[in-house]
């Protein structure tokens, strides 16, 4: 498998000290998402679970976030889309 720059968007840098676990958690998230795009969350949150149980249950939450903000694909965002997620910011 060839690597391409583009393959993989990462979410922008955070601030703050690193959480390698989260980090880790992250990456195993990513590729799960990629292997089997039908997971539902609650199935992918499980099967992380099996595969780190050394990490917090938050930690793993964050992390499919971070995986599904990674592969987000920006054509997904549609004008429909974009105007309700401002009504949703508009509310908080």
């Amino acid at each position: 498998m060839s690597w391409r720059k583009n393959d993989l968007r990462m979410p922008p840098k955070r601030k703050g000290k690193a959480n390698p676990k989260l980090e880790e958690a992250t990456a195993v998230a990513v590729v799960l998402m990629k292997q089997k795009p039908d997971f539902e969350d609650d199935i992918l949150f499980l099967t992380l679970k099996q595969l780190k149980p050394h990490i917090g249950d938050s930690d793993l939450v964050v992390a499919i976030t971070r995986a599904k903000e990674a592969l987000f694909k920006p054509e997904y965002l549609t004008d429909e889309l974009k105007q309700e997620m401002d009504e949703w910011d508009r509310i908080e």
